[in-house]
């Protein structure tokens, strides 16, 4: 999965209580964070796509001594754990980088292993997914997956899922923006009547994102839904994927919802400076 090395400032997450002294009890403490975060899921629910570029993976198992394979599995954990936390704030599409176009140049012993990580994962986790209403899909460039048990697994797992409804959870498998690009543009040379480019892409039919989330330290998108990114709001932490939770996911949600009000007062005042008559 994306890794990069440059850090920036995370915004924490702003629990709404007011402590007096250092004898608050710990209850009163539970019960603001829980109200605060049920604010959160009744105002967020205009963030219905969330996109996230897994980043950190490697350094998070390399700062704890261990292997490379053990923060993919770290990884992946925290990605089911979001999945379970998107219908608790409206969020109806997730989209999570799991292996970009440049990540072929990694080992073939790292790739084997992340490849075999996603087989995994769909099997065992079949009936999980059936259960709580998952969608899953890929996007992505599969040539290189051609007569692969994987691609037969990723097929098989799109398939049983096919009538969830819950969440619909899209997997960038062997994506790029700029193989997306290329591809769109050779569907686009073979169609003989005009076409929206965007229902050429692998994300045709889904929402674009209103928010996407990198973990890292890194602030770029990495040749991730460049297209479909271009008016999403971006935040960017310093934790490392598998150290994502809830309280990030929060921290998040709340930085989209006051840059949308924010936006929507510039709008209102923006209409009142315009005099009457006129144009914009």
């Amino acid at each position: 999965m994306v890794e990069n090395q440059d850090r920036t400032t995370a915004i924490g997450l702003d629990q709404g209580i007011c402590e007096r002294g250092s004898g608050v009890d710990s209850s009163v403490n539970e019960h603001a964070e829980q109200t605060n975060n049920a604010e959160i899921r009744q105002s967020s629910k205009s963030c219905k796509h969330l996109a996230v570029i897994m980043d950190g993976n490697r350094r998070w198992a390399k700062a704890r001594g261990l292997a490379s394979v053990e923060g993919h599995k770290a990884g992946l954990m925290t990605l089911k754990k979001l999945v379970r936390l998107c219908p608790r704030y409206g969020i109806k599409h997730l989209t999570a980088y799991a292996f970009s176009t440049e990540n072929w140049r990694r080992s073939q012993v790292e790739r084997d292993f992340i490849f075999s990580l996603l087989e995994d994962a769909a099997v065992k986790d079949l009936q999980d997914l059936v259960e709580n209403g998952v969608r899953v899909d890929f996007w992505g460039n599969f040539e290189k997956f051609q007569g692969t048990k994987l691609l037969a697994t990723i097929e098989a797992l799109t398939e049983q899922t096919r009538n969830n409804d819950v969440v619909h959870l899209h997997i960038a498998l062997s994506y790029g923006s700029y193989q997306e690009f290329y591809d769109a543009y050779k569907k686009m040379r073979t169609m003989t009547e005009p076409i929206d480019f965007s229902d050429l892409l692998y994300s045709r039919g889904v929402p674009d994102p209103e928010l996407l989330i990198r973990t890292g330290g890194e602030m770029r998108l990495s040749n991730y839904l460049l297209y479909q990114c271009s008016n999403s709001y971006m935040k960017f932490l310093d934790d490392y994927w598998p150290d994502f939770g809830e309280e990030q996911l929060v921290s998040a949600l709340q930085d989209y919802e006051s840059s949308q009000a924010s936006s929507s007062l510039r709008a209102v005042a923006d209409g009142a400076a315009i005099p009457s008559g006129a144009t914009h």
